[in-house]
């Protein structure tokens, strides 16, 4: 924790400066989630655990806190104030990091006796490891996976030696509710060192051993069990929900840009596991195989094991058993703890049974030939560098001096002292300039949370809420992708995993944007639909900047509309896509557009669609009007080189290289920069003249007469 938090200082990040931590997720999911505990824990938010009203105009939100919230840090922000939610967001990475480290230093301790000072050091490394640094910090409900695999190892060792089982089964259950998504591949994980530990014990007959197995087994299974409820409704609600964008796996990196993870203090360009562990504990894993105190088929066997689990990470078939069968979005190597821990493990093994100086000699060899071999890559950098040199020399001249001397006390006090002062800095150094290489990244800028700015609309959205008459909606401006949860207010905002297929699609169809595929959803952002949906105020302006405030005519919060049915409508879809028909299109099925079907839902006709007529003459040949002298709208009318209808942009409408229509000559030819009228474009289009229900030219039958511009239906 300590080492952590030395490192967000040096860099001037929140809480120790002004850097805004709000990167990605974390500013524009978990901040908000936490506002909402917060709002959920004093009551001064509408609606409960089951319903949320802030977001998407009206979603479910049990998934999202099963989810998103049931880390048991999460709690801890309703001990601060609402305005300083960030700060316990900071307290769950810090706490998970914490209460990681102090887990693992007893799962090492289980697995072999030993001195509980050095123990923690090489903790110290599983608790800020690569993936803490450069997945973990920013999704606080993954970090949950860093308390639950020695957890897990602990429970799994109690199986070892036959007993515990209800306390064992309780430790499973509380990881796997804690967030199942890293508890699955915490639980794979042990169930592998579990595997290896079985196949050493030689001491045990084997019924024995399979009867630890049969143990392990059902103590799994019943604190799945008990984890069920949280389960099974995130799993209900992810098959309601909008499907995530296709993930593709673009194969295995180079394996030098792999292997150069194990060294300290870099973030490469090239996607590849995370996987450092510091100074320490590469050192000692380096000089595994060469500890003679440990028999050959143990130091075999937990080197396959590594290997193993390292190129199962790079495998398309066993990456997506470690990831639930889907390739995840982002990084697809998430579970990158799980080699972390186990390279923690066989650096304990190896610092255990004392190696002796030309061991640790050779296991420096070994690292350095790694660094000499990855010089140029891009996850090795000067940070790099002075961690492998500097610190990598003071660890090893500590090593040698334990070896050494181990049986003078003031050696041996001295030496710990220097290991662990090496381990402190150079862990936080290490996760300095890996947060610092991250945030260079334009996909990690910052997004503004809890500022002055958004408090001060926060403050005069709960001065004017009118709810539940009317909904005060605080989009479409946006400072962070959940702004209804950080601000207050009813809108259509809403960026979840669980964004029902259902809010996704009406919201679509009625003209709102959305993002990732619907699973970041927009507020509306016309006349018409503010008023099906109660709005009757609204926030306006650029991404982030000034806002402006809106106010709307609002229709009652629920109207009922006997004629449609929701139910209905989607048997009749069925019907006619089974038909063949395009059920997108056809207004018999609900269909149309979008004008169309806010119209439907409003129950009135506002729209009309305006006759394109030309002014000053009739029409002529091929369709030109004779003594034309302009067309309604501007560059709208008969091309004069192909008599094709253009675009409402002027440009001719026939795309470069088409047939001419005619043998004349100069009928048509290929557009250039010079082909095109003043103030036309070279982007074609259909043609100008709007059919019949088309959204070109519609405009509303309002008092103000303003001309209302089609929304688009995706982001």
């Amino acid at each position: 924790m300590g080492a952590y938090c030395l490192g967000m200082a040096m860099l001037g990040s929140y809480p120790f400066g002004t850097r805004s931590r709000a990167v990605n997720d974390l500013g524009n999911q978990f901040v908000p989630f936490h506002t909402r505990l917060w709002d959920l824990l004093h009551g001064s938010t509408t609606g409960d655990l089951l319903l949320n009203w802030n977001s998407g105009y009206g979603v479910p939100f049990l998934a999202d806190f099963l989810t998103y919230l049931m880390n048991p840090f999460s709690w801890l922000v309703g001990l601060f104030p609402r305005d300083l939610a960030e700060l316990p967001v900071f307290l769950v990475t810090l706490g998970c990091v914490g209460l990681g480290t102090a887990l693992m230093t007893v799962f090492l301790g289980r697995l072999h006796p030993g001195s509980p000072w050095l123990r923690a050091l090489l903790a110290v490394g599983y608790g800020t490891c690569a993936w803490v640094v450069s997945d973990g910090s920013a999704d606080p409900m993954w970090m949950w996976g860093l308390v639950s695999l020695p957890l897990t190892g602990i429970a799994a060792d109690w199986c070892l030696h036959r007993r515990r089982w209800v306390a064992g089964t309780l430790l499973v259950g509380v990881s796997w509710a804690g967030n199942f998504y890293t508890a699955a591949m915490a639980t794979l994980a042990m169930a592998l060192v579990l595997a290896v530990r079985l196949l050493l014990a030689t001491d045990l007959p084997v019924r024995d051993r399979l009867r630890s197995l049969a143990r392990a087994a059902t103590m799994a299974l019943t604190g799945i069990l008990l984890a069920a409820p949280a389960i099974t409704v995130t799993l209900k609600a992810s098959k309601a929900s909008r499907p995530a964008p296709e993930a593709v796996y673009r194969g295995r990196p180079p394996t030098l840009d792999f292997v150069a993870e194990l060294l300290p203090g870099g973030r490469g360009s090239v996607p590849a596991p995370h996987l450092f562990i510091g100074m320490l504990g590469l050192l000692l894993v380096a000089a595994f195989p060469f500890v003679r105190a440990l028999p050959v088929r143990t130091r075999v066997a937990w080197y396959v094991l590594a290997v193993c689990v390292a190129v199962s990470f790079v495998w398309k078939p066993t990456l997506l058993v470690w990831h639930g069968l889907a390739v995840p979005n982002g990084s697809p190597y998430r579970a990158s703890f799980v080699l972390s821990a186990l390279l923690v493990i066989i650096a304990w093994l190896a610092l255990a049974h004392r190696p002796r100086p030309r061991e640790l000699a050779a296991g420096a060899v070994l690292v350095a030939l790694l660094a000499a071999l990855c010089h140029g890559r891009s996850v090795v950098g000067p940070a790099t560098w002075i961690l492998v040199l500097g610190s990598g020399a003071v660890v090893l001249a500590a090593l040698l001096a334990l070896a050494r001397h181990r049986a003078r006390s003031t050696v041996r006090t001295l030496a710990t002292a220097t290991l662990t002062c090496a381990v402190f800095l150079g862990s936080a150094y290490a996760a300095f300039s890996v947060t610092a290489a991250r945030d260079q990244l334009a996909w990690w800028a910052p997004k503004i949370t809890l500022d002055d700015r958004s408090l001060a609309v926060h403050r005069e959205i709960k001065e004017s809420e009118d709810w539940p008459r009317s909904r005060t909606d605080p989009g479409p401006h946006e400072f962070a992708n959940n702004d209804p949860l950080l601000l207050g207010g009813e809108g259509g905002s809403y960026y979840s995993s669980y964004v029902p297929e259902r809010t996704a699609r009406t919201l679509r169809e009625m003209g709102g944007g959305w993002y990732i595929h619907g699973r970041h959803l927009r507020s509306v952002e016309d006349p018409v639909s503010r008023a099906v949906l109660a709005v009757s105020s609204f926030r306006t302006g650029p991404q982030a900047g000034p806002v402006d405030v809106g106010r709307a005519a609002a229709a009652p919060l629920l109207t009922v509309r006997p004629g449609l049915s929701v139910d209905g409508l989607d048997q009749r879809r069925s019907g006619a896509a089974a038909r063949g028909i395009d059920v997108r299109h056809d207004p018999r099925v609900g269909g149309g557009t979008v004008f169309a079907r806010q119209e439907r839902l409003l129950g009135a006709r506002v729209y009309e669609v305006p006759v394109l007529r030309p002014v000053g003459g009739g029409g002529g040949a091929g369709g030109r009007p004779r003594g034309a002298t302009r067309w309604p709208f501007r560059g709208a009318g008969p091309c004069v080189r192909c008599r094709a209808w253009s675009t409402a942009s002027g440009g001719c409408p026939r795309p470069a290289g088409a047939a001419r229509p005619s043998s004349r000559p100069g009928a048509h030819r290929a557009p250039t920069s010079t082909g095109t009228r003043p103030g036309t474009t070279a982007k074609y289009g259909p043609p100008a003249i709007p059919p019949p229900g088309s959204a070109f030219g519609r405009r509303p039958r309002t008092r103000s007469r303003a001309w209302a511009s089609p929304r688009p239906t995706g982001g």
